[in-house]
């Protein structure tokens, strides 16, 4: 019996260790801007306001309680814009972003920023509940970015980490690691995140996940977009602005817009994919 005794103390004590490293690495991750598994499907906190350190380019960001770079929702006709962090606006404040321009001009609507940081499609069908219980009338799917980003894994395999991965403590943990500069990468074991075929199948899943919107495909601006990538969406039907210059992107940043280049987007939704009805 003193034996099993000191054993449950043993563990109990382990427990209360762990338990206790845990908060303490839960107030050093109180600067961390995501909630989820960062290796399956993470999402920005609800409810932040934060200043973003962000090299050169700073920005603040604010969330709403569902975790969008957005106002509360309300009662108006509700159109939604999924994408990544392209589509977020990372690196600009949010008065600079073209969603906030849109919702400037078309007053009548409730546009939604469903943009989320490293997210592909995969990431937006494992959400895919949430966005239709918002119940949109239209839906701009911005997607691409991500999915033609190349990795050593691609999002079809990737499966939720075991629960010790996703404790602060580990989070924590990882976040000290200093990874050395001189790592060598196998490129050419790199994959699209999603294939091509994998693009267009997830593609016409959120299509078909909202059936009572209208819901529109297009290419988010970039500088050098995979061609396969490209040609899967003008085959669906989606829509693509003509090629932004370089200038209207980031120089160290290549693939976020710039202000200028935000304020280019919102023209071209403005005089392309918004009829005279609509304003």
């Amino acid at each position: 019996m003193e034996v099993i005794r000191k054993s449950l103390f043993s563990l109990l004590m382990v427990g209360f260790l762990l338990g206790l490293l845990n908060v303490v690495a839960w107030t050093q991750l109180k600067a961390d801007i995501y909630n989820g598994d960062p290796a399956y499907f993470w999402m920005l906190k609800s409810n932040l306001d934060q200043q973003i350190d962000n090299g050169q380019h700073p920005f603040r960001l604010v969330t709403n309680d569902l975790g969008f770079r957005d106002e509360p929702l309300d009662g108006r006709e509700r159109w939604l814009f999924l994408g990544c962090s392209t589509t977020l606006g990372w690196g600009v404040d949010v008065e600079d972003t073209f969603l906030f321009q849109l919702q400037e001009q078309l007053s009548f609507v409730d546009i939604v920023n469903g943009g989320q940081p490293g997210w592909s499609t995969a990431q937006v069908l494992l959400n895919i509940e949430s966005f239709q219980a918002l119940k949109p009338t239209r839906v701009f799917v911005g997607l691409g970015v991500r999915d033609a980003q190349k990795s050593m894994k691609v999002d079809k395999e990737a499966t939720p980490s075991p629960w010790l991965v996703q404790t602060h403590l580990f989070k924590w943990l990882q976040q000290r690691k200093k990874v050395p500069a001189d790592t060598d990468v196998d490129n050419s074991a790199m994959q699209f995140r999603v294939a091509p075929l994998d693009y267009s199948t997830a593609l016409s899943e959120i299509v078909s996940s909202f059936p009572d919107a209208e819901v529109v495909l297009y290419q988010f601006p970039q500088v050098d977009f995979s061609t396969a990538h490209s040609q899967v969406l003008m085959d669906m039907g989606g829509v693509s602005p003509s090629q932004f210059p370089k200038k209207e992107f980031f120089e160290d940043d290549p693939i976020h817009l710039t202000p200028n280049g935000h304020q280019r987007l919102a023209e071209w939704f403005m005089t392309t994919l918004v009829t005279n009805q609509d304003r």
